[in-house]
C-alpha cells in the first residue's frame, strides 16, 4: 500500500506501508533538514538509500550525504 503521513513536528513520509510501518519505497523527511530517500523494512531503513543533511532545511546548504547501504536503520 502507498501513502503519506504528516505530524505536527514537522515529520513527513510519503511511501510505500505494510501494516502500519514503512515498508518498500520511501521519502522521510524531518524538520531538521534530513531527507531519507529509498527502502525500508518493518520501519527501518534497509537497502539502498540517499540520505541528504540540509542546514535548516535550506537544499542550497548541504551538511552531509551519504549514498549506499542500510541495515537495521543504519548506515552498513
Amino acid at each position: 500500500m502507498r501513502g503519506t503521513l504528516t505530524c505536527a513536528n514537522g515529520l513527513y513520509y510519503d511511501g510505500e506501508w505494510l501494516h502500519g510501518e514503512f515498508h518498500g519505497q520511501g521519502v522521510l523527511t524531518t524538520a531538521t533538514g534530513k531527507v531519507y530517500e529509498g527502502g525500508w523494512a518493518y520501519g527501518q531503513r534497509c537497502g539502498r538509500g540517499l540520505l541528504r543533511y540540509y542546514h535548516n532545511g535550506d537544499e542550497s546548504l548541504l551538511i552531509e550525504e551519504y549514498d549506499g547501504e542500510w541495515l537495521e536503520d543504519m548506515k552498513h
